[in-house]
């Protein structure tokens, strides 16, 4: 399975069948929402995608930088 760009996943097929013994949990652990009242600081980060001339994605910077710079934000 590909999306326009990259490989997401890749499906192996058997000749014979397997169980399946995966199972969902009844329940996932739920994470309290931080009020942005709370915050001690706020910031605003911007993601941008290129597209070459054809609509086909090139490059995706954040915050005007390629993912492989220095980080720059240090969430505590």
């Amino acid at each position: 399975m590909r999306n326009d760009v990259l490989p997401l996943m890749q499906f192996r097929v058997a000749a014979h069948k397997t169980a399946d013994t995966s199972a969902l949990p009844a329940s996932l652990r739920s994470i309290r929402q931080v009020e942005e009242s709370e915050a001690l600081t706020t910031r605003v980060l911007t993601l941008n995608e290129y597209m070459d001339p054809y609509g086909h994605p090139t490059m995706m910077l954040l915050n005007g930088q390629r993912w492989h710079m220095p980080v720059t934000e240090k969430p505590i």
